[in-house]
């Protein structure tokens, strides 16, 4: 069985008493930034209630992260790195929003294991043990997001079903 290193994330919640109307899109990659990899409406997503007030959800990028996690030898980070990274993420989020107002909630948050380095299943999308009819799967065995975790629980799915009905 092969080993699955992952790279560490950032995530920081902001809430805002109204929406983002300056912000046209749901969810975007953030290109060219060496703190801000990714920003996500989460209160817009399928049956979220939002009260009048809008949660995003921003994700560092992975050197960002290890540059912090390497001061902090991997120890649960301060109040004072969070409110950093907080700070840190919050200002690039606001560059790609003009007049942004400011948010009513902040937390930043160190995930350890974000992302998979390495894919270990391309062709198969899942991890498939024939004699065992077993099935591992998840985004480290297609792609380091939902979409890929999804496309391998699939595959898993469809090798299961074909164990159990065989043509």
């Amino acid at each position: 069985m092969q080993t699955v290193l992952a790279s560490s994330c950032f995530a920081l919640m902001l809430a805002f008493s109204q929406p983002l109307t300056t912000i046209p899109v749901t969810g975007y990659n953030v290109r060219g930034s060496k703190i801000l990899s990714w920003a996500s409406c989460d209160s817009r997503k399928p049956g979220r209630s939002n009260n009048g007030s809008e949660c995003w959800v921003l994700h560092s990028t992975a050197e960002y992260a290890n540059h912090i996690v390497s001061q902090t030898d991997l120890k649960k980070p301060s109040d004072d790195i969070l409110n950093m990274v907080k700070n840190d993420l919050f200002n690039e989020f606001q560059k790609t929003a003009p007049h942004m107002p400011s948010p009513f909630f902040m937390k930043a948050h160190r995930w350890g294991s974000a992302f998979p380095t390495k894919i270990i299943a391309k062709n198969d999308n899942c991890l498939w043990l024939d004699n065992k009819r077993f099935a591992v799967c998840g985004d480290f065995c297609v792609a380091p997001d939902v979409e890929g975790a999804m496309l391998s629980g699939l595959a898993a799915a469809s090798k299961l079903i074909q164990v159990r009905n065989p043509l």
